[in-house]
């Protein structure tokens, strides 16, 4: 019995969520209510208020929910012979296109001062970052720290440029803008020796 409840408890999120999501590409955050949420929805208001106080307490549970799947999906991965792997990158882009972008997109059209999704985000992917640089032996870096942090800012921008032209992430691309973002920074910041 409180396996069926669970599953539909997640349903109802999940249908919560969906609806959100469709009426957000309608209007701002700020001009959906409660009442248009359980209609489209169709579920009662009270349905919406036994699991969330608000819109603001629905979109930072959501957040919330991200950011612990992909601590989860992180944590998952923190092995060192994993990272060199084909099935790590692959396994990472296919999380990124199908999951975190695509939630990170939805956040995006929500203004709600104090959210700080992509900061916590970043802390997660930089703190992963360090974990992999300081378990990769043969990585001689300085400042792990500033690293790992740049490393996640750029990871979370390029995602952003994606999800704006509206392509999805894949190795070569990936690549491809790392390579070229070392190129610049090489070329036109290093001085000439």
């Amino acid at each position: 019995m409180n396996n069926k409840e669970d599953k539909r408890i997640l349903k109802t999120k999940q249908l919560i969520k969906n609806t959100f999501s469709k009426l957000l590409d309608e209007k701002e955050f700020e001009k959906i209510t409660i009442s248009e949420i359980a209609n489209n929805a169709m579920i009662s208001k009270g349905t919406f208020y036994y699991h969330y106080e608000d819109k603001y307490d629905f979109v930072q549970k959501l957040i919330d929910e991200m950011i612990e799947e992909y601590k989860e999906h992180m944590i998952k991965r923190l092995n060192k012979e994993y990272i060199k792997s084909d099935e790590y990158v692959s396994e990472l882009l296919i999380f990124m296109n199908t999951k975190l972008f695509p939630e990170f997109s939805l956040i995006k059209k929500i203004n709600i001062p104090g959210l700080n999704f992509r900061e916590r985000v970043e802390t997660l992917m930089a703190n992963e970052i360090k974990e992999i640089i300081k378990k990769n032996t043969d990585l001689h870096i300085n400042d792990i720290d500033t690293v790992a942090r740049v490393i996640s800012s750029m990871q979370i921008t390029f995602g952003n440029q994606l999800i704006e032209k509206g392509e999805p992430l894949s190795p070569e691309k990936n690549l491809e803008t790392i390579h070229d973002i070392i190129n610049v920074c090489c070329n036109l910041f290093l001085p000439d020796k």
